[in-house]
């Protein structure tokens, strides 16, 4: 198909031959005379397996060879020794996949040729660091959409590329409840008061990085009661995986997030501040705080708060300031000195010699922070005081300004002093305000700093009024790092926060140098997340959006006039980037020509399917027709029923597991624990994505997938019969575990052994009472197994990183999943090998939680995952079958669901 007409302007008008060039996994179209801003941004946009996107520059889009050369350039791709894994073209040009406009036929038309999915905008594209190509729903765009085999275009896949594993467990309407708006942006959902202007461009909250796999809460100066009634409108999902990151001062509280856990009844995951990304690319946690020139970066990034009031627990710190190293998942090691220690705790750090253990409990303050030094029972050592002045010199002057020295056990006065008046000294200016000081608790005003104090004479900490915990016990299995020497259990003392109108605060300027950066975030739910790359610090650079915005750091915008097609030719425009160097933002409109005759669609173009590009690619083959279901010969014997199974609904925990569930397990399951642990270790020095501390909910995975009470097959039909589970906290720490493992977005297989019964027809609702497994491997086959079911999967997840060497990498669905029967496929060809696959398959699409199989978006749903099943039965047809006829193996891959009862 001929590409549309762009403009009537000559190649030499418009800046001579385009040029198509590769930015990593990516494709930028540029003109040969210009320098495009846009490589940086698209540099920072992660590779996904089978697909490749193309940007077009803010010179190229006005081009009129922009879409030859897009096609001429995925006619190489699709030539080249890559191409047999390629599946789908992302097309980054703003509004170029209009529902209305006139470009729709050439999508298709490649499409076709092509033999991939393309997707394109429907929208104004906003491209950023961290936020990947984002069309916003709430400044009229609708998403990106789909043109490919049996898609004309009407239905959107998603807003975000990279697509994310959450994107369809949010809203895509505003919610409100409350006085509180929620509303879309790149990272997840942003809460603003009700009456405020929407969030947008400029606005902090839009740009907080998008996490791949981990939805955000972001948070503006709402109450804790609206914000809950908006987290328990979404998802099971979502709520399980949802991270809060507060973007007003009042939400950084403590007092805020323990109101809302004890009125979610769960704990809290939360950020300690907002999340920026700063020019080195590295992500920052900052205290949201705009009275202060240099907010406070936290070095405990991540808190999880729990509903009965606790302390919070430290998920996530920052990374390790210089002259220390990170050790284990909340200290530093002194590089000069390894004996010596940093540990973080949620408001501040505490410096002490290596195996002994925090004691200290300080609650997160966002105007100050806690430097405790030593221990109870003995003197502060010489080296402690070096590396807490180390420490100390690495924060910028206000950081340093807002520190509150702490030393326990026997101490010198003079030595803390002195640490203490270089935490203050080390500013370039020095106001007239003495600075406070706080050495053991006592403030010291003016008057008390002129008389003298002891230098030499040891003294002893005063007695502060303490609140006094019962050690928690931890089973050893939990321990991670190496092995330590018992020490002494010390008092636990927690530090109130000064008050700050009681205290001289002196003038806060701006850093002389950079303040103390943030870490990468941390996958909460058991491994490292590759953060989708950066959007801006508010520092660095702006994110653009493609229709003209006001720069709302007052730097000029420059706008290019409007350019018209002519002949009727569409006009389409590239996504606005900005130059990471540059401090002014340019915008480029989109224009378009009167649109012509709309295409005629089979979906409303609200209905979002359910349908990802990421993961491993499968082998791609020619589609052939669908034979119609052959005429049925009567049957000479009698048919066997399926074994009967109940269709019972069990509530699974839908959160991590506690450290008592974990020590009841590894308690009652004995030997077994102990056996799980060995394959457990394994995975964790094969896959750094796994998280030590999550030991006991991954050994409760590998028990799953053993034999025995535990294995699945055993769960699965004690759970279906009502029966207790067989290890105490087994289920609880499984559902944790699962959760914790990588989600899989491609077709799984399964089979059953009909035994002359039909298959389940289009439109059954089967459901699993347990834990389903399938096989990620297509080329699987069992004996006596005369169907195959296709599973188009939602909750799935991979096990193969956690127990490696299986006879076939399996995915488990978390318990009690539904899935919905799509079709029923036959196929009479020849099979190569002496192993025999079925000759059927059911196609099937495992549903979101609570969603209605009969509803609109459930059946926009079934068609975009019906394609994607139709693709994966052609693979199924070409692929070399071999057996797997290990007796579990066999069971847990054949053991039919029940059916629903309407």
């Amino acid at each position: 198909m001929s590409a549309p007409a762009t403009s009537a302007q000559s190649p030499s008008a418009a800046g001579g031959v385009l040029l198509a060039e590769q930015c990593g996994p990516h494709v930028l179209l540029r003109r040969r005379d210009e320098t495009p801003r846009e490589t940086a941004v698209l540099s920072t946009i992660p590779a996904v397996p089978g697909n490749v996107l193309f940007l077009a520059s803010s010179g190229a889009h006005r081009h009129p060879a922009l879409f030859d050369a897009i096609k001429d350039r995925l006619a190489t791709l699709r030539s080249s020794s890559e191409g047999a894994s390629l599946e789908a073209a992302w097309l980054g040009v703003s509004d170029l996949g209009h529902a209305q406009g006139t470009c729709g036929p050439w999508l298709k038309g490649v499409a076709d040729d092509c033999g991939l999915d393309v997707f394109a905008p429907d929208g104004p594209l906003t491209a950023g660091r961290g936020i990947g190509l984002y069309v916003n729903r709430t400044t009229g765009g609708t998403g990106w959409r789909r043109f490919g085999p049996g898609c004309s275009g009407a239905v959107v896949v998603s807003s975000r590329f990279p697509m994310p594993a959450w994107e369809y467990e949010l809203p895509h309407s505003p919610v409100v409840a409350q006085g509180a708006v929620a509303e879309c942006i790149p990272a997840g959902l942003a809460i603003r008061p009700e009456g405020s202007s929407p969030i947008g461009l400029g606005d902090p909250a839009f740009g907080v990085p998008l996490n791949p796999r981990i939805p955000k809460l972001v948070v503006g100066a709402v109450t804790p009661a609206a914000v809950v009634e908006i987290i328990n409108r979404l998802s099971a999902e979502a709520r399980a995986d949802l991270l809060v990151v507060p973007a007003a001062l009042p939400v950084t509280a403590p007092e805020w997030s323990r109101t809302l856990a004890r009125m979610l009844g769960r704990p809290v995951t939360i950020t300690t501040g907002l999340q920026v990304l700063g020019k080195d690319g590295g992500l920052r946690t900052v205290v949201p705080d705009a009275s202060v020139t240099e907010p406070l970066t936290p070095l405990a990034t991540v808190l999880r708060q729990s509903p009965g009031g606790e302390p919070p627990q430290v998920i996530d710190i920052a990374p390790a300031p210089a002259g220390w190293q990170p050790d284990g998942a909340h200290r530093y090691r002194l590089l000069s000195s390894l004996d010596v220690v940093a540990e973080v705790v949620p408001g501040g750090v505490h410096v002490l010699l290596d195996g002994e253990q925090s004691a200290v409990a300080t609650r997160f303050d966002p105007k100050w922070w806690t430097l405790a030094i030593g221990a109870h029972g003995r003197e502060v050592t010489e080296r402690e005081l070096d590396a807490a002045q180390l420490l100390i010199d690495q924060f910028g002057p206000a950081h340093r300004r807002a520190s509150r020295i702490r030393p326990l056990g026997t101490f010198d006065p003079g030595a803390i002093a002195k640490l203490e008046s270089h935490a203050w000294s080390l500013r370039p200016q020095e106001t007239a305000a003495p600075p406070p000081r706080f050495v053991h608790g006592v403030d010291a005003r003016p008057e008390a700093e002129a008389r003298p104090a002891p230098v030499n004479r040891p003294v002893v900490a005063a007695p502060v009024r303490a609140h006094v915990q019962a050690p928690r016990s931890v089973p050893p299995i939990l321990a991670s790092g190496p092995a330590r020497e018992p020490v002494a259990v010390q008092r636990p003392e927690t530090i109130a926060a000064p008050e700050t109108g009681a205290q001289p605060v002196a003038t806060v300027q701006t850093a002389a140098g950079p303040v103390a950066t943030g870490p990468p975030m941390t996958d909460l739910g058991g491994s490292s997340v590759v953060v989708a790359p950066p959007v801006t610090d508010p520092g660095g650079s702006s994110v653009v959006l493609a229709p003209p915005v006001a720069d709302p750091g007052g730097s000029p915008v420059v706008t290019v006039p409007p350019v018209t097609g002519s002949g009727g030719s569409p006009v389409v425009t590239a996504p606005s980037v900005t130059d990471p160097t540059a401090a002014s933002v340019v915008t480029v409109p989109p224009v378009t020509d009167p649109p012509a005759t709309p295409v005629a669609t089979d979906l409303p173009s609200a209905a979002v399917p359910i349908v990802t590009v990421s993961g491993p690619a499968l082998p791609r083959t020619s589609a052939e027709p669908v034979a119609a279901e052959p005429p049925r010969e009567p049957l000479d014997e009698p048919v066997t029923p399926r074994a009967a199974r109940r269709a019972v609904v069990i509530e699974f925990a839908e959160r991590a597991s506690t450290p008592a569930e974990q020590s009841r397990l590894a308690v009652s399951a004995g030997a077994h624990y102990t056996e799980a642990l060995a394959a457990v270790n394994v995975g964790l020095s094969a896959w750094p994505m796994l998280r030590p501390e999550a030991k006991a909910d991954y050994v409760a995975v590998c028990l799953l997938l053993g034999k025995g009470v535990a294995g699945a097959v055993a769960l699965n039909e004690t759970l279906a019969n009502g029966a207790p589970e067989p290890f105490d906290g087994y289920l609880a720490c499984l559902t944790s575990g699962l959760r914790r493992l990588p989600t899989h977005r491609k077709v799984v297989l399964r089979q059953e052994m009909l035994r002359g019964a039909p298959p389940h027809p289009v439109g059954t609702v089967l459901r699993e009472p347990g834990f389903l497994s399938a096989s990620a491997q297509l080329d699987v086959t069992t004996p006596g197994a005369d169907l195959d079911v296709l599973i188009w999967p939602v909750t799935g997840r991979r096990t193969s990183e956690l127990f490696m060497g299986r006879a076939f990498e399996e995915a488990v669905f978390t318990g009690g999943c539904r899935v919905k029967v799509l079709g029923l496929r036959f196929d009479e060809s020849e099979q190569d090998g002496d192993v025999r696959r079925p000759g059927q398959a059911l196609l099937v699409r495992e549903l979101l939680p609570g969603e209605d199989p009969g509803s609109a978006d459930a059946l926009a749903r079934d068609e975009m995952a019906l394609n994607k099943l139709e693709q994966a039965w052609q693979t199924r047809r070409a692929v070399t079958a071999r057996l797997v006829d290990d007796e579990d193996h066999v069971a847990r891959l054949t053991t039919p669901m029940p059916e629903v009862t309407p």
